[in-house]
């Protein structure tokens, strides 16, 4: 039994699974982009170069248009073919808007927050520290 459970959330993985909610976003954003929540209340692109795009909350599970509702994934496994991540090692919010990277920010200044860690090349456990360092 556990292993079909497993397997189904693995099948549905590239959609998100885990814990979602739909909310609003205050900019397009594009499928595995990763959030913020800005003082206004809707998501952003989080962005490390600075605390004003941080921390990074959540991930989009689908493309969302411009002050449009959409499924965002708070917690969880996600899995996208374009990624090619090296198994086991962590995932970091890079300093490119939305993006995720495994190579952690090192410019003074920056932010470091970790976003969770690769499962496989393309499968990743999204469980962002909602702590971001900054880089001295």
């Amino acid at each position: 039994m556990v292993v079909i459970v497993l397997s189904y959330i693995l099948e549905e993985a590239s959609k998100g699974s885990g814990l979602k909610i739909i909310d609003t976003v205050g900019e397009t954003i594009t499928k595995y982009n990763v959030l913020y929540v800005n003082s206004s209340g809707v998501w952003m692109k989080a962005n490390a170069t600075s605390g004003v795009k941080m921390p990074c909350s959540g991930i989009a599970c689908e493309s969302i248009t411009n002050g449009l509702k959409g499924t965002i994934l708070t917690l969880g496994l996600i899995q996208s073919n374009e990624w090619a991540w090296t198994p086991g090692a962590v995932i970091y919010v890079s300093t490119t808007d939305g993006a995720l990277t495994q190579t952690a920010p090192n410019t003074p200044g920056n932010k470091v927050q970790i976003a969770g860690r690769a499962l496989t090349a393309n499968l990743m456990l999204f469980n962002p520290d909602f702590y971001a360092s900054t880089v001295s």
